[in-house]
């Protein structure tokens, strides 16, 4: 078989080295081997280290990235880059190395990504669709549970008598008002709100004073 037919390590060693018109006797005394070794390695019959790798890159004006792939080997980023997505996807990780063992392609690997991709999609916009779901069964239950507490009256003139002198924004205060007008938290503060007096933002428990409904004479 012709060398220029097989991509391989030592057909790219084989390759440069030809361009640049060097022998081997002159690359192996470059990058500290014997020239029957280099011999091998053109022939893909031993495996380089990583220091003869960078060695022929630099000497050859080749990439040491290419080359390393191209020796079947990774390089250490590349090598702890893996081992967080094994981590992190073990999973799909395992169906990843078995497609590769049934067909250790590009193309296959390039498939399998996409439908992993195409997976993690259709995962995704089930999780919203369930998101969604819960918060309308969230509102809802909000919704009845508004319903369901229990609004008596207060007397305004009496409401009035007793806040004299309070904080309104702290809830201690609002507490001792409501023990004193005898009903409860929930039916106190349902009442200020609706006079204007007060605003509590939805999920929060900050209490705001309404400033344009304040009247001084009762506070």
């Amino acid at each position: 078989m012709n060398k220029y037919e097989n991509r391989s390590f030592g057909n790219k060693i084989w390759q440069s080295r030809r361009k640049k018109k060097l022998s081997q006797r002159e690359v192996a005394d470059l990058i500290g081997v014997d020239h029957t070794y280099l011999s091998k390695l053109e022939n893909d019959r031993v495996e380089p280290s990583p220091k003869i790798i960078d060695a022929l890159a630099k000497h050859l004006d080749l990439n040491a990235k290419e080359l390393t792939y191209l020796a079947g080997k990774m390089t250490q980023e590349d090598s702890e880059a893996f081992e967080e997505l094994i981590k992190a996807n073990p999973q799909e990780m395992v169906a990843l190395f078995r497609r590769v063992r049934e067909n250790p392609s590009l193309d296959s690997l390039v498939k399998t990504r996409d439908e992993q991709i195409a997976k993690l999609q259709e995962e995704n916009q089930k999780l919203k669709i369930q998101l969604l779901e819960a918060n309308s069964e969230l509102n809802k239950l909000e919704e009845i549970l508004a319903k369901t507490v229990d609004i008596s009256p207060i007397e305004l003139s009496q409401l009035q008598q007793v806040i004299k002198g309070r904080n309104l924004t702290n809830w201690r205060h609002l507490y001792g008002i409501a023990d004193e007008l005898n009903t409860t938290i929930t039916n106190l503060v349902y009442h200020l709100q609706q006079l204007g007096w007060i605003e509590i933002a939805k999920g929060s428990k900050k209490i705001s004073l309404v400033q344009s409904h304040l009247n001084d004479d009762v506070f």
